[in-house]
């Protein structure tokens, strides 16, 4: 697995390349023009962008990394945390966003799961499936086209299935932000949608009122 840490940081390039072990063939840039040169020389699996890149932001780099490779997994790194600038960065295309609080251990050790998932390939449950490598939700063998933080969210749940999970941990956990509070609005509004996909099994995602959210095949 190959990764490319862009960052104006040496701090930040070196504690991802300490906890990469042996995971992650890891690269680094400090501009996005850079990023662009090592993208166009190199196949990556995960790119993980700042958001205030030197040349060309992390979020502007995006479409341009797409032409090059369009499978490639790109995680934004910045201090915004409102709902504006992560909509902003979902609708250019990042796969992911992750607060300047970062944790490079856990960070990378997501990813590796990711990638493990992403060989497994399919994950079943009943009547539904997630097809990992299209990024689709299956219900009853009919399509559907999930957000790329609703599949996550939906792989999240299902993973611990049977298991009451509360809001802030799934806040921590699928949004990558270690130091906010639960954002209800947000995690809310992607269950009430999961719900509308999973139509006649939308009761498998069953609230806990002033707690959280558990998957439980009925």
């Amino acid at each position: 697995m190959r990764m490319l840490i862009a960052h104006r940081s040496d701090e930040v390039i070196e504690r991802f390349i300490a906890y990469s072990e042996q995971s992650f063939q890891i690269d680094y840039a400090k501009n996005g023009i850079d990023v662009l040169s090592l993208c166009k020389q190199n196949s990556y699996d995960v790119l993980v962008l700042e958001d205030n890149l030197p040349q060309i932001d992390g979020v502007s780099l995006i479409s341009d990394i797409r032409k090059i490779k369009t499978n490639v997994y790109i995680a934004i790194l910045s201090s915004k945390f409102d709902d504006f600038s992560i909509k902003f960065a979902y609708s250019h295309g990042a796969n992911d966003y992750l607060g300047d609080t970062f944790n490079p251990e856990m960070i990378i050790m997501k990813f590796k799961n990711l990638s493990l998932l992403t060989q497994s390939s399919k994950l079943e449950v009943g009547e539904i499936m997630l097809d990992y490598e299209g990024r689709l939700l299956f219900v009853n063998g009919e399509k559907k086209v999930l957000t790329l933080k609703e599949f996550e969210l939906l792989s999240y749940l299902i993973k611990h299935r049977g298991k009451a999970i509360s809001r802030e941990q799934i806040f921590m956990d699928v949004w990558d932000y270690k130091n906010a509070s639960s954002d209800d609005r947000t995690i809310d509004t992607h269950i009430k949608m999961l719900r509308n996909e999973l139509g006649q099994y939308k009761n498998y995602i069953e609230t806990y009122r002033g707690f959280g959210y558990k998957f439980e095949v009925k």
